[in-house]
């Protein structure tokens, strides 16, 4: 990162985060009542960082962000910023249905101590008119004044690889985390934008494919359930060892399958966080506890990738 940070800690107007390598998206421990458990929180952020990942993200789905009130959103980022202790950037999700909401977050987010927001399009409705939506990412960013990762949170609003392109003007943006489970709209998009923008790959069963085809990092919930796994594979990326990398994505591969064997995430996530030695709480209602079956699905996928305790 260059251009160094304002005395808040955030990211400076007019820095560069250059991003990449594996980044997960932090789990939210919850207790009982369903409040944030923020010891539980404290020690999920310890072990992934101790597994040798490059930035992490709050308050995006996996963290149930869009199931948070603005004063949590702004808790959890808070807590991550404190924990993190200035090693990494933290990125916090800004999941708003306007312009205004979407602002709002932003600031609670900078207000937090966040390195960069992680900006998805408006939710609920349907994708505006294209010169709405290139206005919602410039407000956003001029407003708020933090770097900007764009959501591509498909199916719900796709970013199209020449929207991509035309967003990767505005002076925020820095990167995209690309769900959009497309494989050739990857290609595309590192094609056209690859040069502009850091691309981060979400597709959780497909991570060493995108490193090979050219992606910066990856952001996925998978880094944040087998976080070793996932650093090692980038590693033996980056050594050129693609045998080994491709034998962690093998093990990888049957733990992505188990967790959306179920339409029920992030309560999947969590409940294979907890099979592993990590307890972190029930997912925020009115998500559901898996069913016995799905746990017996996740709990032979973890033991085929050899990580049970």
């Amino acid at each position: 990162m260059t251009g160094g940070m304002d005395l808040y800690g955030n990211t400076a107007r007019g820095a560069r985060l250059e991003l990449g390598g594996m980044i997960p998206p932090v789990v939210l421990p919850l207790d009982r009542s369903e409040e944030i458990d923020e010891p539980g929180l404290r020690r999920e952020i310890r072990l992934l960082t101790s597994a040798g990942i490059d930035a992490l993200v709050v308050n995006g789905s996996t963290s149930e962000g869009a199931m948070l009130s603005p004063e949590e959103q702004e808790e959890v980022c808070r807590i991550a910023v404190d924990e993190v202790a200035g090693r990494m950037p933290v990125l916090s999700g800004v999941l708003a249905d306007s312009t205004r909401e979407a602002v709002e977050l932003g600031h609670r987010s900078r207000r937090a101590g966040a390195s960069a927001l992680l900006l998805a399009p408006v939710l609920y409705l349907h994708l505006p008119p294209r010169p709405g939506t290139v206005e919602f990412f410039r407000t956003v960013g001029r407003e708020v004044g933090l770097p900007i990762v764009l959501y591509n949170v498909a199916p719900l609003q796709n970013l199209s690889p020449d929207l991509c392109l035309e967003l990767a003007e505005l002076p925020e943006v820095v990167a995209i985390k690309q769900s959009n489970e497309n494989f050739h709209e990857l290609a595309d998009l590192l094609a056209v934008a690859g040069d502009r923008i850091r691309v981060l790959s979400a597709m959780e069963d497909l991570l060493f494919p995108s490193l090979v085809l050219g992606a910066h990092g990856c952001l996925a919930a998978i880094i944040a359930v087998l976080p070793e796994l996932c650093v090692a594979l980038h590693r033996a990326f980056q050594q050129g060892d693609y045998a080994t990398a491709r034998t962690l994505h093998e093990r990888i591969l049957p733990v992505v399958r188990a967790l959306l064997v179920e339409e029920n995430y992030p309560a999947t996530v969590k409940l294979a966080l907890r099979l592993l030695g990590r307890p972190v709480g029930p997912a925020r209602s009115p998500l559901t506890a898996p069913s016995a079956e799905v746990e017996a699905t996740i709990r032979r996928a973890l033991g085929m990738a050899g990580v049970l305790p």
